[in-house]
């Protein structure tokens, strides 16, 4: 935006701005930030950047780009500093030959088209600005002009020495239309070099340029109404260039260089008629660079011209500002660094400073930096500080006098500088400031003032407190101040103090009006209310507020605080509504009841606010009713909107929900839940918790009929039978007991029947009775020793009583004053089987009775039965159970080729266990009489059952001695080979000793033959009795 900062505060902290001897020391420059692609500090372009101001803004565009600048910030920041761009536009195309500004807007010139940017916006984009193309027009080097009613004008060179003008009128909002008009007619003359710029004085409907043709400078001007050429002029000098305008003079200055080193300054008035010619009045060093004038400006209210020159010549690296008075006298020239010689500004901007022009500033902008001259007038002395210098004169301030004010005056006249005001009404004092006021007379309108102090600058009095005429319409009246002495009289204006304009606060039905100099003229106020004055009633005044209290029945609409001496503009106002009570104000959710609310500033167009739920009330008498909600739950507040104003909130309450009936259920797919019925628990599930001691249940479903409410909500894990709450439009609804029903799932290991600790796994399983039951023997055990063992109270840990078989548990939730037992399904489990680890003996004989002795775990006497080979033959022997042995008897069979092994099977209470061992079968020899095997003179064959006799001894149990061996068939020999040769008879019991040859044939033997034929030899008892011990002990060993 434009910052209209006044110009006083301008440069205030500038480095080195201090007064000098001359009126342009005080200089300095500060850099250009700069955004965009186009913008370009180096000193070795050829193109000038261009500028204009809009009010303290600098707009600023080189080559194809544009910014702008904030000039009023300048007196926060040092010399040198960098001033920071505010916004910029990012264009294309060539370099800008002009820019001016008309409103907020900047106007670009090229030499295909105009543009109009607003470089106050945030966008950066091309797109934004007005594109208008020149083609027709011809030609380049643009000028323009903008008259204050938006006529823009602008010249172009149609060949190398020819210009003519084209104009448009700016629409109302500073767009460009599409069409404009190219004045021809005004090419008749030929301009010759191009124009520096166009220099307006719209006032006059005249613009200037000046031009060299034929090597003779010439001043031109048209009207810019008629846009008709006027008749040009010679000038004095060739080379004549910057051209300013004094619209005050209505003069032409004309700024030129044609002889070396000099400067000539050369006048006309508006006919060009000569004020002055061809005056010097600069001079420059013979030796240094040659100056040429470039642009202008003046300062029009002191009468002071400024110059830019460039230097051209060897050495130069900057330019010259030249200031002169309209006469051409009192010139001074300041060097300006600027690093380029052929730099020079497009524009230069003079900022006064009303109303004493002491501070003044010469501003602009090159190669990136804008310059900045604080200056003083040209009047001699400069008036001496006691003044300022006007047209080249000196107007002096009070009590000074002298062409340049350098006398003072000691003054007699009462001077008033200023007079204070009071509001209406009020006996407050005025204050007279001012000089020569020391015991004054004073008269304020018609009414003396009594004078209560006074020195010579200041002087205080009262004036009457009954107001006078016209007071209240801010009539001003005459305040004079007579001395007594001399009767010189001094004045000035009084004016009272009009009251502001009021603002106005509720709360609750008192309206406070609040403003200054509020008028206490001893009258009390009435107040209008929507055009009635019978509802308000004043109930205080101060000088800075006025309450009234406000009857039911007041309306929104104008308010008007008025009385005998003063009516307070009126304020458009809406009551805010107030609720004082409803009643009832305990609802039902799902019912809808009529409710009257109670309070004031209602009408016919309240709208009630129940929560969520809005409805029209009914507004009658004063009382205001509407049918509540009855859709479930609403926030706890009802609101009344009355045009466009809310009331604050008044609360009110549910019935409170009541507990009917609950269940426990176990659901395969939701797991544990308890199903709730209850009243007045609304419509919204998501309004209702349920919680379990210190865990939350998830609602699985809601439904409802009528005030009565089911919810389904899913037990928790860890919950613990006991009070469950039921919370309802987030308040306590209501709370019950509920005995969670345990349940066993699982149960690891299985007991020995010794008896063991086991984990048992299920839900709530805290406090539980745990009941072992064994039915077929009439065993119930209670176990109430168990213990947790995890945070849910899903596993705990019993010690389960011995036993033997299958059993049953149960768990038990006991009762309490709050609820009933219950109990969970009964759990089948049984003990371990019984284990086979050993049985003796490994070595059985046919046809006997064996006693087994049988080892391993878990035996017992309930349904104990112990089978071999499938048969439940193996007798216990009940004096020797344990519960890891036993002994039994069983009878084996007489013989068998194929039994190795015996399968063990034992079953205790219906449950069993196999084992399977390797079993040497065998038979038993036959007993002599001395009842010993084989009597005790032979080694019995175990696999076969048959004595080996030894010591000669004979018969099938070995029982004959050798004195009674003899062969009594005589019919067979046996030969020493051992090949059979005849039958060998044993006559104690026809046994065959030897029995490799079972041939009939009967062969003798005439070597090693026996006596008797049938007697086998001591040799080859020896060794047959080695062999079956051998036999023997190998068995052991296996």
């Amino acid at each position: 935006m434009i910052r209209p900062l006044p110009i006083v505060y301008l440069f205030v902290l500038l480095i080195s701005l201090v007064y000098g001897s001359t009126r342009l020391d005080n200089y300095s420059y500060f850099n250009l930030s700069i955004s965009g692609t186009a913008f370009n500090t180096s000193t070795s372009v050829t193109f000038i950047a261009k500028s204009t101001y809009i009010g303290y803004d600098l707009l600023m565009s080189q080559f194809t780009d544009s910014g702008r600048y904030s000039v009023s910030n300048l007196d926060s920041l040092p010399t040198n500093s960098v001033l920071p761009i505010y916004g910029y536009k990012d264009l294309t195309g060539t370099e800008f030959s002009d820019m001016k500004t008309y409103q907020i807007y900047t106007y670009l010139i090229q030499s295909s088209r105009l543009i109009k940017c607003n470089l106050y916006e945030s966008t950066t984009q091309q797109s934004t600005c007005q594109l208008v193309p020149l083609t027709g027009s011809g030609g380049s080097w643009y000028y323009i002009a903008i008259s204050p009613t938006g006529k823009m004008i602008w010249t172009f060179s149609v060949s190398n020495s020819v210009y003519t003008v084209a104009a448009m009128q700016l629409n109302s909002d500073g767009s460009m239309p599409t069409t404009f008009t190219v004045y021809n007619s005004m090419l008749s003359t030929a301009y010759g070099e191009i124009p520096n710029e166009l220099v307006p004085d719209f006032s006059q409907n005249i613009i200037f340029f000046s031009t060299v043709l034929g090597g003779v400078g010439r001043l031109y001007s048209f009207n810019s109404d008629t846009m008709s050429l006027n008749p040009n002029v010679t000038l004095s000098n060739r080379y004549s260039s910057a051209v300013v305008v004094s619209h005050s003079l209505q003069r032409v200055y004309i700024c030129s260089s044609y002889s070396g080193n000099k400067v000539y300054i050369e006048a006309r008035d508006y006919s060009f008629n000569s004020v002055f010619t061809n005056k010097v009045v600069y001079t420059f060093s013979d030796t240094g660079p040659t100056p040429l004038c470039k642009k202008g400006t003046i300062d029009d209210f002191q009468g002071q011209i400024f110059f830019y020159l460039t230097m051209s010549g060897t050495g130069s690296t900057g330019g010259n500002i030249l200031s002169v008075d309209t006469n051409g006298n009192n010139a001074q020239v300041f060097p300006i660094q600027t690093d380029n010689a052929i730099f020079y500004p497009s524009e230069m901007k003079v900022f006064n400073s009303p109303p004493d022009h002491r501070n003044n500033t010469l501003t602009f902008m090159i190669n990136m930096k804008l310059h900045a001259i604080k200056y003083t007038s040209p009047c001699g002395s400069d008036c001496n500080g006691n003044g300022y210098c006007q047209n080249l004169q000196c107007q002096c301030n009070p009590n000074y006098s002298g062409i340049y004010c350098e006398t003072f005056n000691t003054p007699t006249s009462p001077i008033l500088t200023s007079v204070s005001s009071i509001a209406i009404c009020s006996a407050s004092e005025i204050t007279i400031s001012g000089s020569n006021l020391l015991n004054g007379v004073v008269t304020v309108g018609e009414s003396s003032c009594t004078v209560s102090s006074s020195t010579t600058s200041q002087l205080t009095c009262t004036i009457p407190t009954i107001p006078m005429t016209n007071s209240a319409s801010g009539a001003s009246y005459i305040v004079s101040v007579k001395n007594p002495n001399t009767n010189e009289i001094g004045s000035s204006s009084f004016f009272y103090s009009l009251p502001s304009s009021l603002s106005v606060t509720q709360s609750q039905y008192t309206l406070t009006f609040t403003g200054t100099n509020i008028p206490d003229c001893s009258v009390d106020y009435s107040l209008s209310v929507n055009g009635v004055t019978t509802v308000a009633s004043m109930t205080s005044k101060q000088s800075t507020s006025i309450k009234f209290d406000l009857l039911k029945t007041a309306a929104s609409g104008p308010l008007i605080v008025s009385s005998t001496v003063y009516t307070f503009p009126a304020i458009q106002f809406n009551l805010k509504p107030i609720i004082t009570s409803i009643s009832p104000s305990i609802l039902y959710p799902t019912t809808s009841q009529m409710v009257v609310v109670n309070g004031y500033f209602f009408g016919s167009a309240s709208t009630v606010n129940q929560g969520s739920y809005s409805t029209t009330g009914i507004y009658s008498n004063n009382v205001l009713k509407f049918s509540s909600a009855s859709t479930g739950f609403q926030d706890l507040t009802i609101t009344v909107t009355v045009s466009g104003v809310k009331s604050d909130p008044i609360s009110y309450t549910y019935v409170s929900p009541t507990y009917t009936s609950s269940s426990f259920s176990e659901d395969a797919t939701l797991g544990s839940v308890a199903t709730i019925v209850g009243q007045n628990m609304g419509t919204n599930g998501s309004l209702i918790s349920v919680a379990f001691g210190a865990n939350s249940g998830v609602m699985y479903s809601f439904t409802g009929s009528g005030n009565q409410s089911t919810i389904t909500v899913l037990i928790p894990r860890g919950t613990v039978s006991g009070e469950i709450q039921v919370n309802v439009n987030y308040q306590l609804g209501f709370s019950f007991y509920m005995n969670m029903v345990p349940k066993i799932s699982q149960i690891t290991p299985k007991p020995s029947v010794s008896g063991d600790s086991v984990e048992i796994q299920g839900k709530f399983l805290k406090n539980i009775i745990l009941q072992y039951t064994k039915p077929e023997l009439n065993i119930k055990n209670n176990i109430t020793t168990c213990s947790i063992t995890d945070q849910y109270n899903e596993k705990i840990i019993c010690t389960l009583p011995s036993g033997t078989g299958s059993f049953l548990l149960q768990a038990i939730s006991p009762s309490t004053i709050n609820y009933q037992e219950v109990s969970s399904s009964l759990f089948q489990f049984e003990y371990k089987s019984p284990t086979i680890t050993a049985v003796s003996p490994l070595k059985v004989y046919f046809n006997s009775q064996t006693t087994f002795t049988i080892s391993g775990s878990n035996f017992g006497n309930i349904g104990l039965i112990v089978s071999i080979l499938n048969n439940n033959d193996c007798v216990v022997n009940g004096t020797s159970l344990t519960s890891s042995s036993l002994e039994c008897k069983w009878n084996s069979p007489v013989s068998s080729d194929t039994l190795k092994s015996l399968n063990f099977t034992i079953e205790v209470d219906t449950l069993e266990g196999n084992y399977s061992s390797l079993i040497d079968f065998g038979y038993h020899c036959p007993i002599g009489n001395n009842q010993n095997e084989c009597s005790n003179h032979g080694i019995c064959d175990f696999s076969s059952g048959k004595c080996q006799c030894t010591d000669d001894y004979t018969g099938e149990d070995c029982s004959t001695p050798p004195s009674s061996t003899n062969n009594s068939s005589g019919t067979g020999n046996t030969d020493n080979t051992g090949n059979a040769t005849g039958n060998t008879d044993n006559t104690a019991g026809g046994n065959t000793t030897n029995e490799t040859n079972t041939s009939t044939s009967t062969t003798s033997s005439t070597t090693g033959s026996h006596e008797n034929g049938n007697s086998v030899s001591s040799s080859t008892i020896l060794s047959l009795n080695f062999y079956f011990g051998f036999i023997a002990i190998l068995y052991t060993i296996m």
